[in-house]
């Protein structure tokens, strides 16, 4: 047998109040990990994406991994070469794959460059590809446009003159770059976000450093598919230093999560921020800072529910609630005009605990991925919070119970043994050794197990009685799972 490579669990049991799905679970193993971006698939699993030094090849690896609705681990997978790379989002169409966007070392030109990972359904590797000069480049976001390629928005060094610029690179859906833009002022310029606001129509949030003030202002980016830049405006004029890091887009108007600092020396507040698009206009509805006991950024922003309320992260260094020394997360609710609507969890520890990203969930809630130091053997791990809808969550301040869960190898990793056909309609075949003997646990999306059937050598499954849809097989070798296979039902 194989030595296993893999991502193990460390997590609590989710719960279900009044039958809505709440939970957070952590994911780690051996080396450092965390978590970047999540999407949710049409099965209600998710994958997660980021990176993780557990698969011990190099510094640090890039990686894709789903679980079921449950947060209960599947599979996970690892790309890169030996030296560092990041996954920062995760992008998914259905019948065709998903995109991994990120940056690595391994490849490219420079010390770091912007990476694009293509897999199939499986998470098998089918390409990667590298885009940068001989500076670095890193990504913070990206979106899969209507053609199936990739927007990636990001920053670059590869300016001296200039400093840190904005970096956006396009691509087909074979990872060919169609076009890049690199532009910036004197002084630290980045992208931190980006939204498809129509088929052919995106606006990026970027901060932009302002020479004649000597601050940072938040900037809005308005493109075409093409590359032509419609507007670019700066978002704020007030005092000090304003960033933008992320913002949702619903019914034409974006709404927007940060940071401001009026001083050098003042306090952090959390910065946010409303603005209208249209196809020849943005025009700002407003903007503020909320004044607080400490150093608080905001993170991350989503929609959940029917759209009127917004769920943020918020980065809590030193506030007055938080579990020093920090910085925590906070996740905490508005109404559409940022109205407070109050808190929903708070994710604390003496280690540094940050949110990736935040995503609306099919059942009306939303899930935050993110990363926690201090936990797992190798010092750090991967959180997913899953709320439920009408603000249903788990309790995660001092509540969190940990187990090592060893996770389960891929079927290509288990010697002699094969499943087909693949997709199945009425029977599918377990090819082994005459010797050897499995249980195969048949899962579903939902994380029930629907059939339990021992098998020795090679045997026919009869699966006519079950539902078309995507199923895992969980292999069982004396009572510890050995080997996990995806299995499509038509």
């Amino acid at each position: 047998m194989h030595n296993l490579i893999k991502i193990a669990i460390i997590l609590i049991v989710p719960f279900s109040m009044f039958g809505q799905i709440n939970y957070i679970k952590h994911y780690s193993n051996s080396g450092y990990d965390a978590g970047h971006g999540v999407v949710q698939l049409p099965d209600s699993s998710y994958v997660i994406c980021g990176n993780s030094s557990s698969f011990n090849v190099g510094p640090s690896q890039a990686f894709m991994m789903r679980v079921d609705s449950n947060g209960n681990y599947m599979s996970s997978y690892q790309y890169g070469g030996f030296e560092s790379e990041s996954a920062r989002r995760v992008m998914y169409k259905e019948n065709f794959g998903f995109f991994l966007a990120g940056y690595t070392n391994s490849m490219g030109n420079g010390a770091f460059d912007f990476y694009l990972v293509k897999t199939d359904e499986n998470g098998t590797l089918e390409w990667e590809k590298s885009y940068g000069t001989d500076g670095w480049e890193k990504v913070n976001d990206a979106v899969m446009t209507r053609d199936t390629g990739v927007i990636m928005v990001g920053e670059t060094n590869s300016n001296i003159e200039t400093g840190q610029d904005i970096y956006i690179v396009r691509t087909d859906i074979n990872g060919d770059t169609l076009w890049t833009k690199t532009f910036g002022d004197v002084g630290a310029d980045w992208a931190t976000c980006i939204e498809r606001y129509h088929d052919s129509l995106y606006v990026i949030g970027a901060n932009k450093w302002i020479q004649d003030s000597l601050k940072t202002k938040a900037m809005l980016i308005y493109l075409k598919d093409d590359g032509t830049i419609i507007d670019l405006d700066t978002l704020v004029g007030g005092d000090g230093h304003w960033n933008l890091n992320d913002m949702v887009y619903v019914n034409d108007t974006l709404m927007g999560v940060g940071s401001h600092q009026k001083h050098t020396d003042s306090l952090i507040r959390m910065a946010h921020f409303r603005f209208k698009v249209s196809p020849s206009d943005v025009s700002n509805l407003g903007y503020y800072s909320l004044l607080s006991a400490g150093n608080v950024y905001g993170e991350q922003i989503t929609v959940y529910g029917d759209s009127t309320s917004r769920y943020a992260s918020m980065s809590n260094a030193d506030h007055v609630n938080a579990y020093e020394p920090g910085p925590d997360v906070l996740v905490v609710k508005y109404g559409s005009t940022f109205g407070w609507q109050g808190q929903v969890a708070q994710i604390a520890r003496p280690e540094t605990d940050a949110c990736g990203e935040m995503i609306p969930t099919s059942d009306g809630g939303a899930v935050a991925v993110g990363y926690r130091d201090g936990i797992g053997e190798g010092g750090g791990a991967v959180f997913l919070l899953k709320v439920g809808p009408n603000d249903v969550y788990p309790a995660t301040f001092n509540a969190t119970l940990y187990g090592d869960l060893v996770t389960v190898e891929s079927i290509e990793m288990i010697e002699n043994l094969e499943v087909f056909p693949n997709p199945a309609s009425t029977s599918f075949t377990v090819k082994s050794p005459p010797q050897d003997s499995y249980e195969i646990l048949i899962v579903n999306g939902m994380g029930q197990i629907v059939k339990r059937i021992s098998v020795v050598g090679t045997n026919s499954i009869d699966v006519s009685d079950m539902s078309p849809g995507i199923y895992t097989l969980i292999f069982n070798d004396g009572g510890m799972p050995v080997g996990s296979y995806r299995l499509v039902i038509q």
